[in-house]
C-alpha cells in the first residue's frame, strides 16, 4: 500500500488535528474510564479525570491551576425546625418578683452545633400609675437577657403603654429539651402591670423558636 508524503518504512502516519473532521470522534472511540469521573484539564492544559464524588457532594472549584473536586456541600444557615405558640390571657403582676407572661415553649435541637433564634412579642402591656415593666427571657429558668420598657414611665395615668418585640440568638450546645420563657415584673414599685390586657386576639402575644443548623 503506498504512503503519501511520508517515510514508507513507518507503520502509520501521524494524525493531525486538521485531518479530523468535526463531530467525527464518537464516545465509542474514547478510552474507557471510571464510572462517575468527569474530564477536566490540569495546569498544563492536559486532560485529567476528576475522581467520582460521594452522594450529596458538590463539584467545587479549587481555583486557577487546579482541577475541581467533589466536596461536601457548604453548611450553615439551614432552618431545621420551628416551634411556635400564642397567648391571649390577661396576666397581671404587682410585685417586683418575675412572673410568667404565659409565653413559654420547648425545643430539642438536632445537634449541639445548632443555634436557637428566639423571637416574638409581648402585647397589650398595661401600667397603673408611675411604673415600668421589666421583662426577661429565660432558658430552663436561667436568665438570658433583661429589658426595661420605659414607655410613659413618668405619666401617672393608667394606660396601655406598648408592645414589646424581642429577638435573641442562643447557642445552647445541647440536644436535650430546652424551655424558653418570657417573664415580667413591676420594675419601680409594687404598682400593677399587666400583659395581654384585652384578653383577646387583639392583644395576642407570641413566641417563636427556630433551630438553625451550623
Amino acid at each position: 500500500m503506498p504512503y503519501i508524503g511520508g517515510d514508507p518504512n513507518r507503520s502509520a502516519l501521524p494524525v493531525e488535528t486538521a485531518d479530523i473532521l468535526d463531530d467525527q470522534i464518537t464516545l465509542a472511540k474514547l478510552a474507557g474510564g471510571t464510572d462517575g469521573n468527569i474530564i477536566s484539564f490540569d495546569a498544563s492544559g492536559n486532560p485529567v479525570a476528576i475522581a467520582t464524588g460521594s452522594d450529596g457532594q458538590v463539584l467545587t472549584s479549587a481555583g486557577a491551576g487546579q482541577p475541581p473536586a467533589f466536596e461536601a456541600a457548604a453548611g450553615g444557615g439551614k432552618i431545621l425546625q420551628i416551634q411556635h405558640m400564642t397567648y391571649t390571657t390577661l396576666t397581671g403582676n404587682n410585685t417586683d418578683t418575675f412572673a410568667a407572661t404565659g409565653l413559654t415553649d420547648t425545643i430539642t435541637c438536632a445537634a449541639t452545633s445548632s443555634k436557637v433564634l428566639v423571637m416574638g412579642a409581648v402585647t397589650g402591656c398595661y401600667k397603673a400609675g408611675n411604673v415600668m415593666h421589666e421583662f426577661r427571657m429565660t432558658k430552663g429558668g436561667s436568665n438570658l437577657i433583661q429589658i426595661v420598657d420605659m414607655h410613659n414611665y413618668s405619666n401617672t395615668d393608667d394606660r396601655m403603654v406598648s408592645s414589646l418585640p424581642f429577638f435573641y440568638v442562643d447557642s445552647p450546645s445541647s440536644t436535650s429539651e430546652l424551655t424558653y420563657a418570657i417573664e415580667f415584673r413591676s420594675y419601680t414599685d409594687a404598682a400593677t402591670i399587666a400583659v395581654q390586657q384585652d384578653g383577646t386576639a387583639a392583644s395576642m402575644s407570641f413566641l417563636v423558636l427556630v433551630e438553625i443548623g451550623a
